[in-house]
């Protein structure tokens, strides 16, 4: 479980946008010579109920099981300049993290390098995380290349009380498997003050894995804001509210699973 809210830290957030004629125009990607620090907060709670025999009940120590996860983060992305007419290198440095617990998931100066494009896309290209854990790392790296290399939110043209809805795929590890969710996001522009935009967000998670080991069901919904600047291509806030429920049926014992979670982020950009 711990993977699993590592994982959450990594998934891409929200495009920027420029106003033209009326119109917020949105577009996913950086801007080259800039400097964006990016400070991240989770609370997730996560409850599990078994059923079963009594022999098989007897190994549960808790039931319902409950944890609380909370993690802060910090980290700084710096895009340099732009060569090649279209590429620019970005730099992410994870300055600070906080949990719950007191543990560090993420080692202080870990840094990822990648490479950016005018086009919106995204390539990873190394790691540098002296203290992490080798099978962490390596189940990271990975994923962090999926979400980062795929088009986020479609560039997209909208008008205020309009809306536009996009499906994005999501892989969750829970025990020895990884399901494949289906993300599908509507975003409604509801107001435009001077250069910021308001957006609401509704979200509805479908599973997409079919078990051949034991069957499993699981769904959830999400609901939460947008504001960005469009003087600066970005967004500024970011608030997320969802919530995922997993029913898991194995030979001796039934699982299910509820893992509420509220993110919030907020970003400060400033030209190199």
């Amino acid at each position: 479980m711990k993977k699993l809210f590592t994982l959450l830290l990594f998934i891409v957030t929200l495009p920027s946008g420029i106003l033209a004629q009326g119109n917020i125009h949105l577009f996913v990607g950086y801007l080259p010579s800039h400097t964006y620090l990016i400070d991240a907060d989770q609370l997730s709670k996560i409850e599990i109920l078994y059923s079963g025999d009594a022999e098989a009940m007897k190994k549960v120590a808790e039931n319902p099981a409950k944890k609380t996860v909370m993690v802060y983060t910090q980290k700084e992305m710096s895009t340099g300049k732009l060569y090649r007419d279209s590429l620019f290198s970005i730099k992410t440095v994870f300055k600070k993290e906080h949990t719950l617990g007191g543990s560090t998931t993420i080692p202080i100066g870990s840094t990822i390098y990648a490479t950016g494009s005018k086009s919106g896309r995204m390539t990873v290209d190394s790691m540098l995380a002296d203290g992490m854990d080798s099978e962490l790392k390596e189940m990271l790296m990975p994923m962090m290349k999926a979400a980062l290399q795929q088009v986020v939110v479609p560039e997209h043209t909208i008008r205020v009380g309009e809306s536009f809805t996009f499906a994005t795929p999501l892989r969750i590890p829970v025990a020895s498997m990884v399901l494949d969710f289906s993300i599908k996001s509507t975003y409604k522009l509801k107001s435009v003050s001077g250069s910021v935009a308001y957006f609401d967000i509704s979200q509805t998670y479908v599973m997409e894995s079919e078990s051949v080991t034991m069957p499993i069901t699981a769904d959830g919904t999400g609901k939460g804001t947008m504001t960005y600047d469009i003087s600066s291509s970005y967004f500024t806030q970011y608030e997320l509210t969802s919530s995922i429920n997993m029913n898991l049926k194995a030979p001796e014992m039934n699982m299910k699973m509820k893992i509420e979670s509220t993110e919030t982020q907020k970003v400060v950009i400033s030209a190199n």
